[in-house]
């Protein structure tokens, strides 16, 4: 039986990016085709289903999310604020998206980051309606690592193993809050031989 390709196909097949110093492209290798992205010289940070991105422009910390499919461009706020009150510029360094964003849909939708705050890498948080950058607590204690939505929440790694969940509620009027959960791990039996490496890489 020959198999067909439908649409739930072509969600699990990843893009194939082709840099460039004039305009980078992606790659379907169902359509065969390639597509221009026209936010030219921007950083890719992450990326959700439906073809959305998360992009830096350039060094005056313009970001946005940008798909990939019909071009649609969503600003995101240029600035972190502590619990503090403190505001920096946003540096992010990682990003991913809970859900598509839709204009058609009741379903609000968040993006989560590591972003660089004072020369410590940390979790931050932009929720749909919101204009700025949020964290729930002090900053993580780890150099933060990854970031990836699973399961109704956002998970980071950091440098020391650790692993670290925020699960987002969302309540009247755009407001939202997020439950942590810190995971008791057991580190590598050659943790200490890394750790030293990791923790000296600068960041590009």
């Amino acid at each position: 039986m020959q198999k067909r390709w439908g649409d739930e196909a072509r969600k699990e097949l990843p893009w194939l990016i082709f840099p460039s110093t004039a305009a980078p492209t992606f790659y379907s290798p169902i359509t065969r085709r390639h597509h221009p992205l026209d936010a030219r010289g921007a950083r890719c940070l992450g990326s959700g289903d439906g073809g959305w991105l998360v992009l830096a422009l350039d060094s005056l910390h313009s970001h946005l999310l940008y798909n990939l499919n019909i071009g649609r461009r969503i600003p995101l706020p240029p600035n972190f604020t502590t619990p503090e009150d403190k505001d920096f510029p946003l540096v992010v360094r990682t990003a991913t998206i809970s859900a598509p964003p839709s204009p058609n849909s009741n379903n609000p939708y968040m993006v989560a980051a590591i972003v660089l705050v004072a020369n410590r890498s940390t979790a931050a948080f932009w929720s749909e309606g919101t204009d700025y950058w949020f964290s729930t607590g002090p900053l993580l204690t780890g150099r933060s690592q990854n970031v990836i939505y699973h399961g109704g929440a956002f998970f980071f790694v950091t440098s020391n193993e650790e692993v670290i969940s925020f699960r987002p509620t969302y309540g009247w009027n755009y407001s939202v809050n997020l439950a942590r959960v810190d995971y008791d791990m057991q580190q590598r039996g050659d943790f200490d031989n890394d750790i030293g490496v990791v923790e000296g890489m600068a960041w590009a």
